[in-house]
């Protein structure tokens, strides 16, 4: 038992106790940093997906220029 004469004085010691048999604050910690990493790879692949589309998309090569165009380019 404890030799503290008011219970406030144990809250600390009760919070580590209770953090040791659940592990409740490491797992919000972990799925905190798990979903900024799933956010930031999500961004990263959007990324990729418009350079990817643009590519794919992209025509220019395929455009017949004329004499004209050619003597001004």
């Amino acid at each position: 038992m404890s030799t503290a004469r008011d219970p406030s004085e144990c809250k600390d010691f009760r919070e580590d106790y209770l953090e040791c048999l659940h592990h409740k604050k490491e797992f919000q910690r972990t799925n905190a940093v798990q979903a900024e990493a799933d956010r930031q790879r999500g961004e990263e692949a959007g990324k990729i997906l418009e350079k990817v589309e643009k590519h794919i998309w992209d025509t220019s090569w395929g455009e017949v220029k004329g004499k004209d165009e050619e003597e001004k380019a």
